[in-house]
């Protein structure tokens, strides 16, 4: 890393991961989520930025990125020199090889999105596996010191009332937006990582669940649910019980196809998907059932 492009004291360049997790600490993914957008569609739009009211925002947000890029791009160092140099295939555009592997990414989609609650969707699998897969290839899309540039650039635009994409003709600005949104994904799975507690994974999933499911409230999931739940994946075996719910509904269907089935038989199908879908998370990430297939069977 450039010295020049510093923005961390010793101590922080010591201790990057604690940047991340202070990250964290001032506000959520979504809420980095959400202001990126609004930096993204005030720089790209010839309006000034309106969110938040004050300018200083754009600016604070600015500087929230750079502590990320320039903690995570230590991390990488430390991954490096311990695991070797990390070095990505860089495939082309429009080739059949970059086709497959977009289409591998979308059909990858799903599994992380539920796996982490919504809060990961720019990530691959490979690269929720290994994060740092994700920093390298950013790194190597713009050095430290060209992401400095390019953000100060974003937030000039931003503050006034010209199109960044019209006076710049900048055909990577939305990859370049992307690869921001991912920052934020690793250093969520890192922080998350590194808090043995998993309180932060608790009260993310409260707060994912609550946003979505309560008409718009961003209120948190009531404890006392989120204990049901806990008890009851403790209690049955998800593997079982997603194989019980093929058997009846496969049973459903032989015994009522030659009767017509019902006009909301589509709902049936989108609400045992979910289930299905949750119950393979739980089969996959619940250790105490590991093992225990057998005597359920039986």
């Amino acid at each position: 890393m450039e010295e020049q492009n510093t923005i961390f004291n010793p101590e922080e360049r010591e201790k990057p991961l604690q940047v991340l997790v202070q990250l964290f600490d001032a506000q959520s993914i979504t809420d980095y989520g959400l202001e990126l957008w609004e930096l993204l569609k005030a720089t790209t739009m010839e309006s000034s930025w309106t969110y938040q009211g004050a300018p200083g925002t754009a600016v604070f947000l600015q500087k929230q990125c750079l502590r990320l890029l320039e903690a995570l791009s230590l991390l990488l160092q430390n991954y490096e020199s311990t695991n070797g140099a990390i070095v990505l295939q860089h495939l082309d555009v429009g080739s059949e090889k970059r086709f497959q592997e977009e289409k591998l990414a979308q059909n990858e989609l799903p599994q992380i999105f539920t796996q982490h609650f919504g809060k990961v969707k720019r990530l691959r699998l490979a690269e929720v596996e290994n994060p740092f897969l994700a920093v390298r290839a950013c790194l190597d899309f713009k050095s430290l010191a060209d992401w400095h540039q390019l953000l100060e650039n974003w937030v000039e635009y931003a503050l006034c009332s010209s199109s960044y994409v019209v006076s710049t003709e900048d055909t990577d600005f939305l990859l370049a937006f992307e690869f921001l949104e991912k920052m934020l994904e690793v250093a969520y799975l890192l922080v998350k990582k590194d808090d043995p507690s998993a309180k932060m994974e608790e009260r993310e999933t409260r707060y994912y669940l609550h946003t979505v499911y309560g008409r718009g409230e961003e209120q948190w999931l009531s404890g006392e649910l989120f204990h049901e739940l806990k008890v009851f994946f403790r209690t049955v075996n998800p593997k079982r019980l997603n194989r019980t719910l093929r058997k009846v509904f496969f049973d459903y269907l032989q015994y009522n196809h030659k009767c017509g089935l019902p006009l909301d038989f589509e709902d049936y199908l989108f609400d045992l998907d979910w289930l299905g879908l949750l119950l393979d998370v739980a089969e996959d990430e619940l250790p105490f059932w590991k093992g225990k297939e057998e005597d359920d069977a039986s």
